[in-house]
């Protein structure tokens, strides 16, 4: 379980979505244009997990039906409210859906607030409930790879109240070695220069 290890996320919905306007303007557009692209690239999933979704998913703002998966009880309230589609209040690194119960399974934004073993955990699991075939997405915060390039970018993310940031290589190390990653390149997102690794992997 890694109840613990979120303790520290914003539990108020609305102070959530206010956080994320001031700290990483341009973003929302930005993100949404982007995952709008790789949704593209892939083939159409009827069957849709977040895990972490938070109180609103990024991928219900394309259209999509996700079903969410949060620690947080108010955010699942939020996001059923919102999408009209079941939350489950649950964990990454327990996901309590059965083994191939998805044709696609996406992680945004959540494994900087998790430490190595839990995502490594977490990304396994996202695997278990995924079809064969099918695709897992991995969207996550990454530190800028030179602070005096985009420092605005490195302030934000050290004062993030995910405990731990990483750099590329440290989320990639993360990773399973055995399923294959058809994708994973950087993606700059805010006027400020936040950036995420964004990770394809197929089951």
């Amino acid at each position: 379980m890694y109840e613990k290890f979120v303790s520290r996320f914003l539990d108020k919905p609305f102070i959530y979505k206010l956080s994320e306007a001031i700290t990483t303007p341009g973003g929302n557009n930005a993100i949404v244009a982007e995952f709008r692209k790789i949704i593209k690239t892939l083939p159409t999933s009827e069957k849709i997990l977040d895990v972490g979704c938070g109180p609103e998913s990024w991928l219900s703002k394309l259209g999509l039906n996700p079903v969410g998966l949060d620690i947080s009880k108010k955010y699942i309230e939020s996001f059923n409210k919102k999408s009209g589609n079941h939350g489950i209040v649950g964990s990454a690194d327990e996901i309590p859906c059965n083994k191939d119960s998805f044709d696609s399974v996406w992680s945004i934004g959540l494994f900087h607030h998790l430490p190595d073993n839990i995502v490594k955990s977490s990304i396994q699991e996202m695997i278990r409930v995924c079809q064969n075939e099918s695709y897992i997405i991995i969207f996550d915060a990454v530190l800028p790879r030179a602070p005096w390039r985009r420092p605005v970018a490195w302030l934000i993310r050290k004062a993030d109240r995910g405990r731990y940031m990483r750099h590329e290589n440290e989320l990639v190390s993360l990773m399973p070695e055995n399923y294959k990653i058809i994708n994973k390149y950087r993606f700059t997102y805010s006027y400020f220069g936040h950036e995420a690794l964004i990770v394809i992997i197929q089951k």
